[in-house]
């Protein structure tokens, strides 16, 4: 059960141990999303495109917003792989496959993070 204003001393010393604490382990797990993201471009990039034959500037762009697309989506669907793993470690019969596994709220992170 997470600490609540109330749980904590009012002691500076706690409360700052406290906060480095949610500070690491907030980097821990965005750095585990990193990895995964960085997986599932590299999974997706390796997938070769279709030439369109020429190769100007207007492709360029278009390719240079596909790919941040690509980048932010695959961001996103670590995200959501992370935290359903979270929200189910204590279940071994889940299958994150199965359509009954519900996607974990916006701003998670930041909600778990934040007691």
């Amino acid at each position: 059960m997470m600490p609540t204003d109330l749980d904590v001393p009012d002691d500076p010393a706690t409360r700052q141990a406290l906060a480095a604490l949610q500070q690491q382990a907030a980097q821990a797990v965005d750095a585990i999303i990193d990895r995964l993201a960085a997986r599932l471009r590299a999974d997706f990039l390796a997938v070769p495109e279709k030439p369109s034959g020429h190769y100007g500037l207007a492709e360029a762009g278009a390719r240079a917003r596909r790919q941040a697309a690509l980048a932010r989506d695959c961001r996103l669907l670590a995200q959501e792989m992370v935290f359903a793993s979270l929200l189910h470690l204590e279940n071994p019969q889940w299958n994150p496959l199965g359509p009954a596994t519900p996607a974990p709220p916006p701003g998670v992170l930041a909600t778990l993070l934040s007691h």
